[in-house]
């Protein structure tokens, strides 16, 4: 990561356990990250901002198997990996504080976390690499800021 300056992580826990759903915020950052154990994924369903654009990796507990992909609505979609995609435990869902994330910035974001994952250690079981779209360049900046604060997170 660029920055050297002190961050500070908040760990929420909607039903004051440790097994279940966590929501994790990151000091001066858009974005905020659900990670949801597989078996809790009803526990989410009410989330308004799991409803929104977002970037999500589906993780093996067990193994360094990961999936990364992009949603207009993360709950809808996850609904359909948990009947077709086995070997995931968790899911670990990026969504914007402010609702600013649109369709293209996480398409955009998912083709970069997926270049980034494969050159560290994690076998990903993305069939095909996403192809990286345009962004306004106003925007470049801003996320990738927002992936930098993503691999913090998901490091932490």
């Amino acid at each position: 990561m660029s920055s050297t300056q002190p961050r500070l992580i908040q760990t929420f826990l909607p039903d004051g356990t440790l097994e279940g759903a966590r929501i994790i915020e990151l000091s001066d950052s858009t974005i905020k990250a659900y990670v949801i154990p597989r078996l809790q994924l009803n526990s989410v369903k009410s989330r308004e901002d799991l409803l929104h654009p977002s970037l999500y990796f589906l993780v093996s507990g067990s193994d360094s198997l990961g999936y990364i992909g992009e949603s207009e609505n993360f709950f809808h979609r996850i609904k359909n990996h948990d009947q077709n995609k086995q070997f995931w435990d968790v899911a670990i869902a990026i969504v914007s504080t402010t609702n600013s994330l649109e369709k293209s910035d996480v398409k955009y974001l998912e083709s970069l976390a997926v270049e980034r994952a494969q050159a560290g250690s994690m076998q990903i079981e993305n069939k095909t690499i996403p192809a990286r779209n345009n962004i306004h360049e106003f925007k470049l900046h801003i996320l990738q800021k927002v992936l930098d604060d993503t691999q913090l997170i998901l490091t932490s």
